[in-house]
């Protein structure tokens, strides 16, 4: 009897704790629904992980989670608690709604269907599964179903946007434009203050090009939405589209200054104030926002990049770097791994890979198997052509990227770097049969044949390339290329014939015969083959100048300069035309109008170096150097703000041996525009190799190089492949000219740069192999000398 007694005591015990438990976990539930309701969705989340921590089997709790991890922008937490709550409750129709919507989002539409039906099944007043599945219907071209389905919805709910919204939608993929129209007026008929149907009907009038009717729709958006930061946010969208940023700006400050926290709303104003040419405003809005929060990483990352911009590097690296600080072993916070990965990734836009390299050996510490830091740190190794580190890194990203055949590319191009042809290849071919489409798998491999001199086997990966892709015009181009290279010009120009009769709307057949015109000395065929892709593309640039280099070459002036007017009568503020036709006046010895056309190429592109090496050339080759430096230098005292006339100057001073002067006429540029990176790279190629006497003078070259290398231009970046150079920073320099290489592989100054680091290096071989190939060019670089020489000792 006892013992019964007993067992009856502890039922009641243990159903006493169970009710005490589950009201602490409604307790917590409910708590997490207000905060959800009020916006709070931090707090609600720490409440309900309480009530889950009292049971994990709630199924209204992993719903509530999932939709709280749906507001944070975490999808995959979403997912994987509405999954939950399914399985734990089969009734809950609200979960399933969820999971479709997810399924639609990641267009997985069969999915999303069967869980939208599962949820009608088991409630069938859920619109919003309606909603869903007329999306799925509509994605598989059943636009009549969809239809019907919304308009069971209308029926059911004519007070929810959502459903107004979705027949937009289906309207605007049948390009019905005026039942779209239509559908969104309806809609604001019965609701005419709903947020998300103004934002969608001022987007509909501007995809429609009907600006005025998109604005007369901002303006009701914010009438009747006044309070909401996020109608301010989009109308400033709007207007900073519209080219109002007076306005756009105001409506930011707004937000900003009734939601100071908020890091989302300080970036969007900054870009604003940028966008203003605004930049003290801009960094103060910033630092503002790191009073506010100092670990936010997208207020850093603005920071930086208007720091960037404006040509203040280090102090871009500093904002980096206290974020780094903040959590040096990246415990608290992945962002700070994020940090490190920038600084990385900077130091890299800056030439400097070393300092990279510590980030990422930190990054990868940290996280030994993070691809991103050894994808970086095997790009670095790759550049500076040490080939078997390359190869371990990219070794290790194949491990962790097994399916990845653009990961096998990389580990094939290491293995280039280390002369390992045969291993490179079947990595390509790997890569190849995991993706068949992958472009640049076949083109490595066509390149690696080419360079073996395996004409056969090039072709043939062509002919494969042409067959998967067989309208792609430039596969048959290459074809007619590497006939071309091979020596055989007959079969490469039956080839681009044959490309001009299949692809009459492309002038690519044109040029390509053009080119192979050239090469054999045809210039009469050659100018009519430019004159037919002109016809069909009349605004291609490279057919107008191959066309100009004909008339020269011919001494046809009167043509080439009848040509260009015509040109200009058409594009009266294009550069390039003027400085074709300064080019044409040259040739024909009409120093005025030539460097009047040149003058005028400069003050349409002022950041375009080739017009001002024009001018130099121009005073250079008529022998006019002493009158060049005193015109330029009344044009300065006219214009001291213009920095066009007084970089001319500098460089007149460079031509006639006036390096002093030379050096104040680059430096005021940089006084006035710190930014100016043509100044800053002649600058540092001046110091570099007339003033490198003086360590400081290098110190400051190097500074001005990594200035000017920002615009990642092949000529700043083989101004600072050669001061690393001469600096005796080798495997830097070596990085630098192959990221110049890489943008213009036949660019020679950077060719004969990198053989004086492989020189320098020991790696002769490799010095000679780049010296030999360069030699039979018939580039007249400035170093062709030099080259020669060094041929010679090796």
């Amino acid at each position: 009897m006892r013992r019964n007694f007993l067992a009856v005591i502890l039922v009641i015990v243990f159903v006493c704790i169970l009710a005490g438990c589950e009201k602490r976990r409604d307790d917590f539930y409910h708590k997490a629904v207000q905060y959800y309701n009020k916006g709070m969705f931090t707090e609600a989340g720490l409440e309900i992980k309480n009530a889950l921590s009292i049971d994990p089997e709630c199924a209204s709790c992993r719903l509530l989670l999932g939709k709280i991890s749906l507001e944070k922008g975490n999808f995959q937490g979403a997912f994987i608690n509405f999954r939950y709550a399914t399985d734990l409750d089969p009734t809950l129709a609200e979960a399933k709604v969820e999971l479709s919507k997810l399924y639609l989002l990641a267009r997985e539409y069969d999915d999303a269907g069967d869980m939208a039906r599962k949820a009608l099944n088991q409630d069938s007043t859920s619109i919003e599964a309606r909603l869903v599945l007329a999306s799925v219907l509509a994605e598989g071209g059943k636009f009549s179903d969809a239809e019907k389905m919304l308009k069971v919805a209308l029926n059911e709910d004519p007070g929810n946007p959502d459903v107004y919204l979705s027949m937009n939608s289906i309207y605007t993929r049948q390009n019905d434009k005026e039942k779209a129209e239509q559908a969104l007026l309806e809609g604001l008929g019965r609701l005419p203050r709903d947020p998300s149907l103004l934002m969608k009907t001022v987007a509909f009038y501007r995809q429609n090009n009907r600006t005025e009717k998109a604005l007369e729709y901002v303006e009701k958006l914010l009438q009747n939405n006044s309070d909401d930061p996020r109608t301010k946010v989009f109308a400033a969208e709007f207007y900073s589209a519209k080219d109002d940023l007076g306005k756009a700006a105001q409506l930011m400050a707004e937000v900003v200054g009734t939601h100071p926290e908020e890091a989302e709303y300080r970036v969007l104003y900054s870009r604003v104030l940028n966008s203003q040419k605004k930049f003290i405003e801009t960094e103060k809005v910033l630092k503002e926002g790191l009073e506010f929060n100092e670990a936010s990483l997208p207020i850093r990352t603005s920071l930086v990049g208007l720091y960037m911009s404006q040509g203040r590097q280090q102090e871009a690296v500093q904002v980096l770097l206290d974020g780094v600080a903040m959590d040096p072993e990246g415990a608290e916070s992945a962002d700070y791994v994020l940090y490190r990965k920038q600084l990385a990734t900077m130091h890299l836009d800056l030439n400097e890979p070393k300092k990279a390299i510590e980030q990422l050996d930190k990054v990868i510490e940290l996280n030994p198997k993070d691809a991103e830091a050894h994808y970086l740190r095997g790009q670095i190794y790759l550049f500076e052509g040490r080939g078997n580190l390359a190869v371990s890194e990219f070794r290790q990203v194949v491990r962790d990227n097994p399916e990845s055949a653009p990961a096998y590319v990389l580990l094939a191009r290491a293995h280039l770097v280390n002369e390992e042809t045969s291993i490179a290849i079947e990595n390509l071919k790997e890569a190849i049969a995991l993706d068949p489409g992958y472009a640049p798998a076949r083109e490595v491999l066509i390149n690696t044949y080419l360079d073996r001199k395996d004409w056969h086997q090039a072709i043939l990966e062509l002919q494969r390339l042409k067959d998967k892709r067989p309208d792609d015009l430039q596969i048959v181009a290459a074809i007619g290329d590497v006939y071309a290279i091979k020596g055989d010009k007959n079969l490469a120009k039956r080839i681009f014939s044959d490309l001009t009769k299949n692809f009459p709307d492309s002038p690519i057949g044109e040029m390509k015969l053009a080119e192979l015109a050239r090469s054999q000395d045809k210039n009469s065929q050659a100018g009519q083959h430019y004159s037919a892709a002109l016809k069909i593309a009349p605004d291609s640039l490279a057919a107008i100048q191959g066309k100009v280099d004909i008339y020269i070459l011919q001494h046809k002036y009167t043509a080439a300069i009848k040509f260009c007017n015509k040109l200009l009568q058409k594009y009266p503020d294009n550069a390039r035309i003027y400085e074709f036709l300064g080019r044409v006046y040259a040739a024909r010895g009409n120093f005025k109008a030539a460097e009047t056309n040149f003058t005028r190429a400069v003050t349409l592109a002022p950041e375009w170096m080739l017009p001002y090496l024009r001018i130099g050339d121009l005073y250079v080759s008529n022998k006019k150097l002493k009158q060049g430096i005193a015109k330029f230098k009344e044009e300065v005292k006219k214009d001291g703000g213009n920095p066009g006339p007084q970089f001319i100057l500098g460089l007149l001073y460079e031509q006639n041996g006036e390096y002093e002067k030379s050096r104040e006429a680059y430096s005021k540029i940089l006084e006035q525009q710190p930014g100016f990176q043509l100044a800053a790279n002649n600058l540092a190629y001046l110091l570099a190799t007339r003033f490198a006497d003086n360590g400081e003078h290098m110190e400051q070259a190097l500074k001005l190089a990594r200035i000017a290398a920002n615009s990642q231009s092949p000529e700043a970046l083989d101004t600072l492949g050669y001061v690393l150079y001469l600096n005796g920073e080798y495997e830097q320099a070596l990085h630098v000219l192959n990221s110049a290489l890489q943008i213009l592989p036949e660019f020679s100054a950077a060719r004969f740069h990198k053989a004086l680091v492989y020189y320098r290096g020991g790696r002769n071989d490799e010095a000679k192999k780049i010296l030999n190939k360069l030699l039979k060019t018939n580039d007249d670089f400035p170093e062709r000398e030099e080259a020669e020489n060094l041929l010679e000792r090796l």
